[in-house]
C-alpha cells in the first residue's frame, strides 16, 4: 500500500468534485480519526424517519376494569402519513422509539393505572403507577417492527367507576415515535 502525505487536495481548474475510490471500494477512516465538516454533508448517518406525534384534543372516559384503546385525534407531526385511527403502522422494518404519556383527571386511592403498547394485538410494554395524583406518566421503549406492524396505546384503571384521561392540550396525553438510525 502506498501513502500520500498532503495538507490539502483541490480539484483541477474548473472542477468542483474530488473523487476518492471507485464504485465498490471501501474507504477506511481509522479509529480515533475525526471527519470535520464545514459544509453540507450528504451520505452520512441518516434521518429518524418516519416520525409521528399525536395528542388528545378532548377528555376520554375510561371504564373501570377494562382495557381501552386510547384515542389520539390531533396529529402534530406525521412525516410519512403512517399514523391514522389511533394506530401507527410501520412502513419498513427496523427499530423504533415509541412513547406515550397519559394524564388522568383527578386522583383516587392507590388503584393502579396502566399505559401499555400493543404490537399487532399483543402487549409489548407496560407502565403501571398508583393513581394518587393527576400527574402524567410515560411509557417508552425501543420496539422492533416489521413492515406493516401496528402499534396502539391502551390503558386500564380499576377505580370502581369511569375516569377521564385529560385532553385539550398537546402536553397531556400523547403518542409518538420515530425510526432509529442503525
Amino acid at each position: 500500500m502506498s501513502t500520500i502525505e498532503v495538507n490539502k487536495i483541490t480539484p483541477v481548474s474548473g472542477g468542483t468534485t474530488i473523487q476518492v475510490g471507485e464504485s465498490g471500494d471501501t474507504i477506511n477512516i481509522p479509529s480515533g480519526a475525526t471527519i470535520a465538516n464545514a459544509g453540507t454533508a450528504t451520505g452520512f448517518g441518516g434521518d429518524n424517519t418516519p416520525y409521528f406525534h399525536a395528542y388528545k384534543s378532548a377528555d376520554q372516559s375510561i371504564s373501570t376494569a377494562s382495557f381501552t384503546t386510547v384515542t389520539f385525534d390531533t396529529e402534530q407531526w406525521d412525516s410519512g402519513s403512517n399514523f391514522a385511527s389511533n394506530t401507527f403502522t410501520a412502513p419498513s422494518a427496523g427499530y423504533y422509539w415509541i412513547y406515550s404519556q397519559l394524564v388522568w383527571s383527578g386522583a383516587w386511592s392507590d388503584d393502579y393505572t396502566l399505559n401499555r403498547f400493543m404490537k399487532n394485538g399483543s402487549a409489548v410494554s407496560w407502565t403501571a403507577i398508583p393513581q394518587r395524583s393527576d400527574n402524567g406518566f410515560l411509557n417508552a421503549r425501543v420496539i422492533h417492527l416489521s413492515a406493516s406492524d401496528t402499534v396502539i396505546v391502551q390503558t386500564y384503571q380499576e377505580s370502581g367507576s369511569s375516569r377521564d384521561l385529560r385532553g385539550g392540550s398537546e402536553d397531556e396525553c400523547y403518542f409518538g415515535g420515530f425510526k432509529l438510525i442503525t
